[in-house]
């Protein structure tokens, strides 16, 4: 919780620029704890736990020098545009 301090503010303004509900910016508590590194059994990695595939369909780039899941900023800019996909999907 006490790393949530450090990233809602951007997060929430990145989810509230795309029309996505800030308070979603609280998801990665649950996620990640908000850890950069969290890496889950199923391969999921980051903040927003993308596994690979989602990942890279999300604009996000996933190699062996790069990883951008781990990146706070783009990977919430990817959540975002899923979020809203799974919105759009499901209503």
């Amino acid at each position: 919780l006490a790393r949530s301090a450090k990233y809602v503010p951007v997060m929430g303004d990145i989810l509230e620029r795309n029309g996505i509900p800030r308070d979603l910016a609280y998801l990665p508590l649950i996620e990640s704890g908000y850890e950069l590194n969290a890496v889950s059994p199923a391969g999921a990695v980051g903040p927003w736990q993308f596994i690979r595939g989602t990942a890279v369909r999300y604009g996000l780039r996933v190699d062996r020098l790069v990883d951008e899941r781990r990146d706070p900023i783009k990977s919430t800019e990817a959540a975002a545009r899923y979020l809203r996909d799974l919105y759009d999907m499901f209503n």
